[in-house]
Order: structure tokens, then C-alpha cells, then sequence
């Protein structure tokens, strides 16, 4: 059985070096996300600047009586309504970047205590860890099988689409074969999980 484990372990193991290529590119997505987020800021900044000076200047059109109470009043909500909509807007695009850089982190962190179980298997921690990544748990020709949650279950995919890339026999929707390829192997598995609706990895961290 703990063999049979191990062997569902390793399916889950990211090939040599793919983790630390992914983690630069996460830090690489996390460097333009942040220059979003000071570009976005500063727009924000200068749009609501502009809002409290047309308030400052309805104001004074009521107060000097060249605007009638109910246009100014109806103008005034108008103002109020986009100043707090451009508030809020900065608010959640400051959120962004973590729903989703923060779990594929942990993702990765997870996977890289996955090779340290490879490296020194401990039996109850590897049971733990599968369960936590896996579903449906079944016996099969006397060997125990599982289906994998995503995003754990791309990696047996790339994993083989990296052994077609070597050997030449990577083939377009046609079924032709394609000598070359428009990015490296372990990029697509990083780009099929930007920004996950859900990661399992941060149940890992529990």
C-alpha cells in the first residue's frame, strides 16, 4: 500500500527545475501586477481629485445662487456616487493580485513538500497529503487509484506532454506532428493556472 502511494506521489511531483522556472514567472506576474496596481492607484488618486474639486465647485454655484436647489441637489448625488465608486474601484484592484498569486504560492509550496516526501517518505503524511489533493479514492486490479483536484491533475498532463515535446511528437488539433512549440512546458502549466477560481493548495497550509 505505501508503495502504491508513493508511486500516486510521484504523479503529482513536478519534473527537475520546473518549480523554481514557475516561481519566477509567478514573481514575474506578481512585479507587473504591482505596477498595475501604482499605475491604477495614481490614475484613482488624480480621478478623485478631480470629483472633490467639481463638488467644491458645485458647492460654490449653490452658495452664490447661480444653480437651483434641485439641479444642485441631483448633481451633487451624481458626484457623491462616482466618488465612491473610484474608492471602492482602488480598493478592489489592490485585492487582485492576491486572489490568485497567493494560491498558486502555496500551490507550488505544496508541491515542493510533496518532493520532500519523495525524498523521506513518511506513510501517514503521504496519506494525508493525497487526500487533501484527491477524490474518489477506488481499488483497481489490487492497486489504489484517485482522481487528482485541480490543479494537481494538469501535471500528469504537461508531464507527458514534455516526454512527447522531447521525443518530437507533439501534434496540433489536426493529429499532424509539430517539431516546435510556441512556449516551453512548464510555462503552460504556470499560465493554465493563472488566476485559479479555486485552489485546493491553501487547504494545505490547514
Amino acid at each position: 500500500m505505501q508503495a502504491q502511494l508513493q508511486e500516486l506521489l510521484q504523479t503529482v511531483s513536478l519534473p527537475e527545475g520546473w518549480g523554481h522556472k514557475m516561481l519566477a514567472q509567478v514573481d514575474a506576474w506578481q512585479m507587473e501586477e504591482q505596477k498595475g496596481i501604482i499605475s491604477f492607484a495614481q490614475n484613482s488618486e488624480v480621478k478623485l481629485l478631480e470629483t472633490e474639486q467639481r463638488l467644491d465647485k458645485l458647492i460654490n454655484s449653490f452658495l452664490d445662487g447661480t444653480i437651483e436647489k434641485s439641479a444642485y441637489l441631483k448633481k451633487k448625488d451624481e458626484l457623491i456616487k462616482l466618488k465612491m465608486e473610484l474608492i471602492q474601484k482602488k480598493s478592489d484592484f489592490g485585492q487582485k493580485g492576491k486572489l490568485w498569486l497567493e494560491p498558486m504560492r502555496e500551490w507550488l509550496d505544496s508541491l515542493s513538500y510533496a518532493d520532500k516526501l519523495i525524498a523521506k517518505p513518511d506513510f501517514s503524511e503521504i496519506k494525508s497529503f493525497l487526500e487533501k489533493i484527491g477524490t474518489n479514492r477506488f481499488l483497481k486490479d489490487k492497486k489504489v487509484r484517485m482522481d487528482f483536484v485541480a490543479p494537481y491533475a494538469l501535471i500528469s498532463k504537461y508531464k507527458g506532454l514534455a516526454a512527447e515535446t522531447k521525443l518530437g511528437r507533439i501534434k496540433n488539433k489536426k493529429g499532424d506532428e509539430v517539431k516546435n512549440t510556441t512556449s516551453p512546458v512548464w510555462w503552460r502549466i504556470s499560465e493554465s493556472n493563472r488566476r485559479p477560481l479555486a485552489c485546493h493548495a491553501s487547504a494545505l497550509a490547514s
